[in-house]
């Protein structure tokens, strides 16, 4: 009898573990944020220290000839901007993502990170703007509207001072709910070859539009 009992559960054991003898609740997978737009510059990147020239992404000298780099370190892609060694009085740089549908989704929270270094002066700085109306190729003819503005708090975290290269500042949360249509978003970075004062560089990296409700 014992050995028929032993038969017996064994074969529920069995049977729990093919067919999971609990809820489907338990097991089941947290869904993640519903991505808009991700660019973590990882894939198909890039020629190490050569100017940006990567996934429809807008590259545009305002000032002087310096553009915003593609960079690798320790197999992490990147962007910076620097002016160190330009030569030039000034320096203004344009790194433009390509056009990003919004009409597609709602709730839409912007983040990014950044970092800095070398820079001691406010007038190095690096800046970060949106438009509903750049037409893909005229950068000044565009209307850019800072991110900041886009903030009850104006709360957002952008590398603007001596910080140690790493790329661990965070934006804060961005909120785009109120944007409709297609937008652009522009890091724009401004500096001088021939004041040392100005010469810090900037990184940016793991650029991210998701929707805030769905986590």
């Amino acid at each position: 009898m014992k050995n028929n009992i032993k038969t017996i559960l064994f074969g529920a054991v069995a049977f729990c573990s093919m067919t999971s003898c609990v809820k489907d609740d338990d097991f089941s997978i947290a869904p993640t944020k519903n991505t808009v737009y991700k660019e973590f510059f990882d894939t198909n990147l890039i020629n190490d220290d050569e100017y940006l020239n990567y996934n429809n992404w807008t590259s545009f000298a305002e000032a002087g000839t310096v553009k915003w780099l593609e960079k690798v370190t320790d197999n992490n892609g990147y962007l910076e901007f620097t002016s160190f060694q330009s030569g030039q009085l000034s320096n203004i740089a344009w790194a433009i993502t390509p056009k990003i549908d919004l009409d597609k989704s709602e709730n839409e929270i912007l983040t990014f990170k950044t970092s800095s270094e070398y820079v001691t002066n406010t007038a190095n700085k690096l800046e970060v703007f949106i438009s509903t109306n750049f037409d893909g190729t005229n950068v000044l003819t565009a209307t850019w509207t800072p991110v900041v503005a886009t903030l009850a708090n104006n709360s957002t975290n952008i590398a603007n001072t001596v910080s140690n290269g790493f790329i661990n500042i965070p934006s804060g949360e961005i909120d785009l709910s109120n944007i409709s249509g297609s937008i652009h978003i522009a890091f724009k970075g401004t500096g001088s070859g021939t004041n040392t004062n100005l010469d810090g560089s900037f990184r940016l990296d793991e650029i991210k539009i998701y929707n805030k409700n769905l986590q």
